[in-house]
């Protein structure tokens, strides 16, 4: 499958950079063969996946992941922005900064990538060197070329994510029921809350997608307490929740 091949052309990826990092550990040990022998296994590993895909620019090798979560509620949100706006019209914009940092619900997902129209001949290069017994320049160039490393970032808001689980929870729910019409309301409430918190902390724009989504909640909790058939809305708000955080993480 094109899953199955993507995780194999990562794995070579990551194979070949550890060979580099063991080139770099020789280097340091002045053992001129072992670095040489780890080059040319990196090289190798390289040109395969070049060979396999010649458009590939970029490969990952590494990622991290990072939750940052903002313990509040919409109030303070709102709160922490109008102080902040009337701080910078001050000109007292450092008297907020801690408070301003701290609006982020999100979690960070840093990927670093290996670019191969230049990863490749940098590394021929420093075997070069190598070869001429010059041990500290290959060094050099090789850390110039890790340097050159691409790093890009995610950031998925987790009230987004929050209220996709909600809704799917709603969905899921009996609202034959008074009871569960009010429970399955109260979801659809949270959800909204959620969004709402979203769209305070500054994720996305305030374009009509937000309204978008507003709209369609408020449709489906007609549709709920008038003992429609609202599976369809539900299907509708969800696509839409999708495409609106694909859209902004992108």
């Amino acid at each position: 499958s094109i899953e199955s091949e993507k995780s194999e052309l990562v794995e070579e990826a990551v194979s070949s950079y550890e060979s580099v990092n063991e080139a770099l550990s020789a280097i340091e040990l002045s053992d001129k063969r072992k670095a040489i022998a780890a080059l040319e296994k990196a090289v190798g590993k390289l040109e395969v996946l070049l060979a396999r895909d010649p458009d590939l620019a970029f490969v990952p090798v590494d990622a991290f992941i990072k939750t940052v979560d903002l313990s509040t509620d919409l109030e303070t949100i709102i709160s922490i922005k109008k102080a902040a706006k009337k701080a910078i019209a001050d000109d007292r914009f450092q008297s907020v900064r801690d408070e301003i940092s701290n609006l982020a619900s999100e979690i960070q997902i840093s990927t670093v990538e290996i670019p191969l129209a230049t990863f490749p001949a940098a590394l021929k290069r420093a075997a070069a060197e190598l070869e001429k017994d010059n041990l500290q320049e290959a060094k050099v160039i090789l850390h110039i070329a890790i340097n050159t490393f691409l790093i890009s970032e995610q950031r998925i808001p987790l009230p987004i994510l929050r209220a996709q689980a909600i809704i799917n929870q709603a969905k899921s729910d009996d609202a034959s029921s008074e009871d569960k019409k009010k429970e399955v309301t109260q979801l659809l409430e949270n959800a909204e809350y959620q969004i709402l918190m979203a769209e305070e902390l500054g994720y996305g724009k305030r374009d009509k997608e937000y309204a978008e989504l507003y709209k369609s909640i408020k449709e489906l909790k007609k549709s709920v307490k008038a003992d429609k058939d609202s599976q369809g809305l539900f299907d509708s708000l969800k696509n839409k929740l999708e495409a609106f955080k694909n859209r902004i993480v992108s």
